[in-house]
């Protein structure tokens, strides 16, 4: 009975190494190959530095954005649409307040030139929605671009 459990012993601590053996075989493969993948990647880079020279910005952000970005990202987006500046961003965000803010007067305007009875509070709200409503339109979220 003693050697049946002690032979049974042997088995499972012989197992387990060798289970841990594998396993520290396969994470050390892994890590061997996201630094060679590393290493590839930034060859890449330098033949791209090598192949633009240093003048062209506006490629190297495409390709930046093309290999490493989400996409359904607004940068992503933005990159697909042509505007290949890193300041793209910036200038989208800016546009939105700015056509909200051209909606809101617009319509506050417009509303008291059609309605001179109404009084102020309410002509500011109508025109707060609807100056909400262009900034909501132009919202970045890539669900509201599908069908």
């Amino acid at each position: 009975m003693n050697e049946t459990l002690i032979l049974i012993a042997i088995f499972v601590a012989v197992l387990i190494a060798s289970f841990a053996l594998l396993s520290f075989l396969t994470q050390r493969r892994d890590v061997q190959r996201n630094i060679e993948d590393t290493r590839r990647r930034r060859r890449s880079e330098n033949e791209i530095d090598a192949l633009l020279g240093t003048g062209n910005d506006r490629l190297r952000y495409y390709l930046d954005v093309v290999q490493n970005g989400h996409k359904d990202s607004l940068k992503m987006r933005l990159v697909q649409a042509g505007y290949l500046s890193r300041s793209a961003i910036a200038k989208f965000h800016l546009l939105r307040i700015a056509v909200s803010l051209s909606v809101f007067l617009v319509v506050h305007l417009a509303l008291q030139k059609l309605v001179p009875e109404a009084s102020g509070a309410m002509l500011m709200a109508l025109a707060a929605m609807a100056g909400g409503a262009g900034l909501h339109a132009l919202r970045d979220d890539p669900r509201a671009h599908r069908p």
